[in-house]
């Protein structure tokens, strides 16, 4: 659904295609890539759709779409430049209008994940790029929060963190971080990649991906599952879950919804591992505490197999893409949705006669219909972008003749152009605290002490949480305040004061204090988050 493109690997077919006067199809060709990742209906009944363009060979610009109800063209914006190569992996936006996108572009002779914030009129008001330390990063998806501010997903951003791809970031309004934190925390964790980040209706946020991880009863080997991690929004995990250790499950998560009630239906592989083998696209269903409740196979009986895309309607019942191969590579690719019910019984299936990749994003939409967004491939080979909007019988949609009035939030109409990344700030020493511990510590000094002593904030927290057995690690990079505490080898309480993120030290008169040791610790959120010793008195 997301940055990477789920595709089953065969020779690309092309499947002629019909498309009939009033139906709702749209399709993106021409003579160059165009890659549309990922859709949202923008607050106007509009659709904005993001990805990319590849002007030249492999240099894309970034791709924002605005079109109206039926997917006709009102504005588009591309980012980047010639210097600088860029792609738009996903979006979102405010009830004022502003859109947030993430991404990444190219400094020198690597690509670092990006956010840029936009306006109600499509005008740049702020962009941060995240050096991602001598290497290739992605920003892979972005969702607002309801306190204010952004969780951010970033993949391979830090150098010689080999087992740690998958990075949440929390980022305030202006885009500075606040903190962050890896996942899978978990050693059984190995070679993990996400697909899709979702904000959930209990405050929570879900990371779909996968991993490699052993069974329950042998650490070798390891396989490849569907992976499903929880994180509230100060950064605590509530769990890590490589699904269907205990019952030889093997797969990968593409994308995830959710109930009411927090249960959580992800599209996936599931690469059967007994008869009859091969892969399948298939529905899977976790329940808010992370217990795996059931799957159920759309397609049984084929090599080759994925779903990608999915969402609710408003019968709450399940809209899913799927993609297979009965006979690899001698059979014809098979492309269809489903419309299951959350038992993941198929209802309705209807075939599409259009390209052998899944689609990439699939929305609800206000009138309780589906547009799925996704790759079309073409002869000569270039990536196309395919809409289509379908009902709730999956027929597909009629085109709308009614007026509707668009970007009412401009006060000016907007205006089609391409914005450059060039003047956008670029956010250095993300990873500092990772490979300069010193700056995560109290320092006093002097130590010994005479009359006074100076205690030395951290540049940076490092809280570590415990939670049905995880132990969660998360660095803030801002706060409010902390307290700073100091105790006597007797634990009693000599020194107590709350100190502001402003206040880089404190200085204590030690005159009329015993001679002895002390204990010096920073407390942040009720967890020690540093600490340190000293000898003072006379």
């Amino acid at each position: 659904m997301k940055f990477k493109i789920l595709v089953i690997e065969i020779f690309c077919l092309f499947l002629v295609f019909k498309v009939q006067g009033q139906e709702w199809i749209k399709l993106f060709q021409g003579d160059t890539n165009f890659l549309g990742r990922h859709i949202v209906e923008h607050y106007d009944k509009g659709y904005l759709l993001a990805g990319d363009k590849e002007i030249i060979a492999s240099h894309c610009y970034g791709w924002l779409y605005k079109s109206d109800i039926n997917g006709n063209r009102l504005w588009e914006k591309t980012f980047g430049g010639k210097d600088r190569s860029t792609r738009i992996s996903s979006l979102t936006y405010l009830d004022d209008g502003e859109i947030i996108l993430i991404g990444e572009t190219s400094i020198g002779s690597n690509h670092d994940p990006f956010v840029i914030k936009m306006n109600s009129c499509g005008e740049k008001q702020w962009c941060k790029i995240y050096d991602a330390v001598s290497q290739d990063g992605c920003g892979l998806y972005i969702v607002s929060i309801p306190e204010g501010g952004y969780i951010a997903l970033f993949e391979n951003w830090v150098e010689a963190e080999e087992n740690k791809p998958v990075w949440l970031f929390r980022l305030d309004e202006e885009g500075e971080i606040i903190w962050q934190q890896y996942f899978p925390q978990d050693s059984i964790f190995w070679g993990s990649g996400a697909y899709d980040l979702d904000y959930s209706n209990d405050n929570t946020i879900i990371i779909t991906g996968e991993s490699y991880t052993p069974d329950t009863i042998s650490p070798n080997p390891i396989y490849l599952r569907p992976m499903i991690v929880k994180v509230d929004l100060d950064g605590n995990a509530v769990f890590e879950l490589s699904w269907g250790r205990e019952i030889d499950f093997l797969g990968n998560g593409t994308t995830s919804v959710f109930d009411n009630n927090g249960n959580i239906y992800t599209a996936i592989r599931h690469i059967r591992s007994s008869p009859p083998f091969g892969d399948s696209p298939c529905l899977m269903k976790t329940s808010p505490e992370g217990i795996p409740l059931f799957y159920n196979d759309l397609i049984d009986s084929s090599d080759l197999g994925i779903s990608t895309a999915m969402n609710w309607f408003h019968d709450s019942t399940l809209i899913l893409n799927g993609v297979w191969i009965r006979n690899y590579p001698e059979d014809t690719a098979f492309n269809s949705v489903f419309k299951t019910n959350t038992a993941g019984d198929i209802i309705l299936q209807k075939e599409l006669f259009m390209s052998v990749h899944g689609f990439m994003d699939c929305i609800s939409t206000y009138d309780n219909k589906a547009v799925l967004v996704g790759p079309f491939g073409f002869t000569p080979p270039y990536w196309q972008t395919m809409m289509i909007k379908l009902n709730s019988d999956l027929e597909y949609d009629s085109v709308y003749t009614r007026p509707f009035t668009y970007d009412s939030l401009c006060p000016h109409p907007i205006a089609s152009d391409t914005i450059s990344l060039s003047d956008c700030e670029v956010v250095v020493s993300i990873d500092e605290p990772l490979q300069n511990p010193e700056t995560t510590r109290l320092h006093v000094y002097p130590n010994p002490a005479g009359e006074k002593i100076t205690i030395e904030m951290p540049k940076y927290l490092v809280r570590k949480t415990g939670n049905h057995g995880l132990t969660a690690t998360t660095i803030y990079h801002q706060w409010k305040e902390t307290r700073l505490e100091v105790f006597d080898l007797f634990g009693k309480l000599m020194y107590c004061k709350a100190v502001p993120l402003q206040e880089k030290s404190v200085e204590l008169n030690l005159s009329a204090w015993p001679r002895g040791m002390y204990l010096t610790r920073l407390v942040f959120m009720n967890e020690v988050v540093a600490q340190a010793r000293f000898v003072a008195g006379r």
